[in-house]
């Protein structure tokens, strides 16, 4: 399923960096359903699977992910802290229990340029708890 958007840790000044915008953008993405502005390569194609499925099964999503940026890889690659709780999935008959909540985990980003500027072309959970 779609579980991802963000919120910045890494941030001394009022300027945000391109990572931040694009974290942000994702995170802003989920509820306006525009992929292709803030993802590329495989992550919107994950993304178009997920909003297929969700489709399928007659759910929307309500609520946004965060993420924290921990530590920057390289220019193009960082790790963050990605927390899905507040977000929540509905069908005709009210909201979808899902189970037990997702704890905040760690993801792999990686960023591509593109002529429009900085896109999600990937995000690997790492499996290590935040």
């Amino acid at each position: 399923m779609r579980f991802l958007p963000l919120l910045l840790l890494l941030t001394s000044c009022s300027s945000q960096t391109a990572q931040e915008k694009s974290l942000e953008d994702y995170a802003a993405m989920a509820l306006s359903q525009s992929a292709e502005i803030v993802l590329s390569g495989e992550a919107l194609a994950a993304s178009e699977a997920a909003r297929e499925k969700l489709d399928e099964l007659g759910y929307r999503q309500v609520g946004r992910a965060r993420f924290e940026i921990l530590q920057q890889l390289t220019p193009r690659a960082l790790i963050a802290c990605l927390d899905v709780s507040d977000i929540k999935f509905f069908d005709a008959m009210g909201q979808v229990d899902l189970g037990e909540p997702v704890a905040p985990q760690r993801v792999e980003i990686w960023l591509d340029d593109t002529p429009q500027g900085k896109r999600i072309s990937s995000l690997n959970p790492t499996g290590a708890p935040c």
